[in-house]
């Protein structure tokens, strides 16, 4: 899995808004879908795994995220990763998946969608590898899916939103 972002920290934590739209690439099965929104999702301390959990939301265009909800997938395509931090803060590091929510992972409930509702198919293995230097984001990954096949993206830009 591959995702390259850009953070905008300007950003309120709860709804504020980031700075617009980047530019990115989601590919399934040799074919490219184009990523262009990066939203930051902090769910905050979770006693369960004793660390905090912070979504990444990487979109096209069409689709877009509330901090509930995501509106119109039928019409776009994205990447979600279910990230856990020992801090409230996406962090420089290689994540890899887990299932155990801990540390610095990404867990089984990580996920990438096309359309029109041709493929949704959660992540089974893999890597995403964060770079934070000031206020922009790199991040990379390739991953496996639960049919065994391989997904990459990746994304440059701002947060759109933070929540």
């Amino acid at each position: 899995m591959t995702i390259l972002a850009c953070d905008n920290p300007t950003a309120d934590e709860g709804g504020g808004s980031g700075s617009g739209s980047g530019s990115g690439t989601l590919t399934v099965s040799g074919t490219d879908h184009e990523l262009t929104k990066l939203y930051v999702d902090h769910e905050g301390y979770t006693t369960w795994s004793n660390n905090y959990k912070i979504d990444l939301h990487i979109y096209s265009e069409a689709v877009s995220y509330d901090g509930n909800t995501t509106s119109d997938s039928d019409k776009g395509s994205g990447v979600v990763l279910d990230m856990h931090h020992p801090s409230d803060s996406v962090t420089t590091g290689s994540y890899p998946y887990s299932t155990s929510d801990s540390d610095n992972t990404f867990s089984d409930f990580s996920d990438a969608f096309t359309s029109p509702g041709s493929y949704r198919e959660y992540f089974a293995s893999g890597t995403v590898d964060i770079t934070v230097d000031g206020e922009n984001y790199t991040i990379e990954g390739n991953v496996t899916d639960d049919n065994g096949d391989t997904v990459s993206f990746s994304y440059s830009g701002p947060i759109t939103e933070e929540f």
